[in-house]
């Protein structure tokens, strides 16, 4: 059966219009993390109607390192779309999107659904292995360095089907001899992940494989986020 996030505004949002697309991960408490490319946003919404704004304690980042306050509004038809405009404090601001709920909230889901092995499509790249339990071991090279990962995956309502979940990692520097050290921050990140799907190819007949995407940052707001296949 239908995974059906949820009956109100939580879910997976995302827009595929321009270079990069943007994804918004909406919780049940109605947290919002979005990136698009080097623009990141940890936000609340208050919701009234179809409107909606965010909290005082919205902050985001426009050049991928200045952490500013953040307004903004617009919006917002649960399990449709969620469109508007934000203003950092100094002054720069956009378009918040055109975001629209993905046919991913739709997966049937369970803390078993995420186990398994996920890795970039980069052989020098992350590789999380995640257990029936939602307990993560991994490991990363390439441009973080060589770092071991451990942390957990677990779906935020449990017994239920819906495809949104927790997700901590912390990295230690794992290189040895001429390897490049970590370049993770020691402390844990934290975030929202979910189950979707990555184009397999450029046509729509290649298919799709499935993929665990998430959206992690530190409490001194040091950020990744990951897209990773399942092997």
């Amino acid at each position: 059966r239908p995974g059906a996030v949820s009956t109100g505004f939580e879910g997976i949002y995302v827009t595929k219009s321009g270079t990069p697309g943007q994804i918004a991960l909406v919780g049940p408490d109605y947290s919002v993390t979005s990136r698009k490319g080097d623009f990141w946003f940890w936000a609340g919404l208050k919701v009234e109607g179809t409107g909606w704004t965010f909290t005082p304690e919205s902050v985001g980042t426009d050049d991928g390192e200045t952490l500013k306050d953040l307004t903004g509004s617009g919006t917002f038809f649960a399990k449709r779309s969620m469109f508007g405009s934000y203003k950092f404090d100094d002054g720069g601001s956009g378009v918040w999107g055109d975001l629209s709920y993905t046919y991913e909230n739709a997966l049937a889901v369970d803390q078993a659904s995420m186990a398994g092995t996920w890795g970039s499509l980069d052989a020098d790249g992350m590789k999380l292995t995640v257990d029936a339990a939602g307990a993560v071991s991994g490991s990363t090279a390439g441009g973080f360095g060589v770092c071991s990962l451990t942390g957990t995956v677990l779906q935020r309502e449990s017994g239920t089907k819906k495809n949104m979940y927790s997700i901590q990692l912390t990295a230690a520097n794992a290189a040895t001899g001429d390897q490049k050290p970590c370049a993770m921050s020691a402390m844990p990140f934290k975030g929202a992940a979910v189950i979707g799907f990555s184009a397999a190819g450029k046509y729509d007949s290649n298919g799709y494989y499935r993929s665990l995407v998430g959206l992690l940052n530190t409490e001194g707001y040091a950020r990744f986020g990951v897209s990773l296949v399942r092997q």
